[in-house]
């Protein structure tokens, strides 16, 4: 008989640990390493398609420049000012368009820049030379401006004020005086062929007079925005307009300001636009305000306004009232009560009877509207007061009382005017029918 054979049975283990190295030889675990392996090879392609990028976007940065640069060389620098009336500035308060005008029409334009320039470009009998920013001249500069075009063929100023004609042109007084539309229609001039019959400027500043003009225009009660003046031993001939309105790119266009300037600037082939510098005035010639830099008013404001707003930023806001609680809670009869244990403990029945009689007079008179008597002043004893009007006085509060109450008067002035008790029961007494008189006279 043979033995049952038994099979092996296979009890569930645990897998082996295995080593760092050993996990490369599992194969699941060699797909996993695969699959993570993978993204790496991805990162290194993308990490080199970034740098290409990268230096892509830097060649082009670099070709912009460089491009940008050749066209401003070749191109120009262009306009270098945004000066008003400059003839380099292409804004609406330049006057480049009447410069480029001018010389489209064969008038050779050389612009001056302070006083070197001026003298460098020379001014002859066949050069015109014209000022349009006034505001920069001062006494030393006007001279030597009067001096340097001496042998021009004539000398034209826009907007010249009273501190500039009186050094230019002496005989000239100049106003201030504001016009536009119909006031500035040219009718009766004379003199002159810059202008025209019935041509207008569109506005002007200014207004001159002279005896000695020999053509003016725009004229109103003597005093003319165009004037001109022959020449004399110190200035060229010279031609004053009262419009700086006149010159600009946005208002050269209106009325007639283009023709009437182009002929004033035009008599000549040659122009110098002579324009003025801060720089060419001595320190002696110029005010502290002039001294100080441009830059020093907007920065000022500029703080202001910081400072404004860091007041409102950083400033305590006013909100609704918060109550406090106070740490102890005193109540108002507290200190009433204080004072007649006080009173008292010192047995003085006098003076708290007196102070008590003397309160409700106080409030009675009061309420009544009559004088307040003395505290003596039933006894005649009160210190620099009438003694008939005290008693007057007295009478008439416990008359009044007596009449508001219904009480007889003799009770009434016991209890104002009366004796000190001589007991504490006979003053609680005396307390508590003052308190019911008060009442009484209330209730009436």
């Amino acid at each position: 008989m043979t033995s049952p054979t038994t099979s092996p049975t296979t009890s569930p283990t645990t897998p082996p640990r295995l080593g760092l190295w050993d996990r490369s030889q599992v194969p699941g675990e060699r797909a996993d390493a695969s699959a993570i392996a993978a993204p790496d090879a991805h990162g290194s392609e993308s990490g080199g398609s970034r740098r290409w990028r990268r230096w892509l976007l830097v060649a082009v940065a670099i070709a912009a420049v460089v491009t940008v640069v050749t066209l401003f060389v070749v191109a120009g620098p262009g306009s270098s000012t945004t000066i008003p009336l400059d003839p380099d500035n292409p804004t609406a308060s330049g006057a480049q368009a009447v410069a480029r005008v001018l010389e489209q029409q064969g008038v050779r334009v050389q612009v001056a820049r302070g006083q070197t320039e001026l003298d460098r470009a020379g001014a002859d009998g066949d050069t015109t030379v014209v000022v349009t920013r006034t505001a920069e001249l001062a006494e030393s500069t006007t001279r030597d401006l009067a001096v340097s075009t001496s042998g021009a063929g004539r000398l034209v100023v826009l907007g010249a004020e009273s501190s500039v004609t009186r050094y230019l042109a002496p005989g000239v007084s100049a106003t201030s005086q504001r016009r536009s539309g119909d006031d500035l229609v040219a009718t009766g001039c004379s003199g002159t062929d810059d202008v025209r019959g019935g041509e207008s400027l569109s506005r002007s500043q200014f207004e001159y007079q002279s005896a000695s003009a020999n053509g003016s225009c725009f004229t109103h009660d003597g005093h003319s925005v165009y004037l001109s003046l022959p020449r004399s031993a110190q200035t060229a001939p010279l031609v004053l307009i009262g419009s700086t309105s006149i010159a600009t790119n946005d208002q050269v266009t209106d009325a007639s300001n283009a023709a009437v300037l182009l002929r004033a600037l035009g008599h000549f082939p040659r122009l110098v636009w002579y324009v003025p510098s801060r720089a060419d005035i001595p320190a002696s010639d110029q005010s502290p305000a002039a001294l100080l830099p441009r830059w020093l008013g907007p920065g000022l404001l500029l703080v202001v306004i910081a400072f404004v707003g860091v007041i409102v930023w950083r400033g305590r806001r006013l909100g609704r009232l918060v109550p406090e609680p106070l740490p102890v809670v005193v109540r108002a009869v507290e200190t009433t009560e204080s004072r007649g244990r006080l009173y008292r403990r010192a047995r003085d029945s006098t003076r708290a009877a007196a102070v008590l009689q003397q309160a409700t007079r106080t409030r009675l008179t009061a309420y009544l509207g009559l004088p307040v008597p003395g505290p003596r002043a039933h006894t005649g004893a009160d210190s620099g007061a009438d003694p008939w009007a005290a008693r007057a006085a007295v009478d008439g509060l416990v008359a009044a009382a007596s009449l508001a109450c219904g009480r007889p008067t003799a009770e009434v002035g016991a209890l104002l005017f009366g004796p000190p008790p001589a007991t504490d029961d006979h003053l609680l007494g005396l307390a508590i029918e003052l308190v019911a008189l008060e009442k009484e006279v209330r209730r009436s």
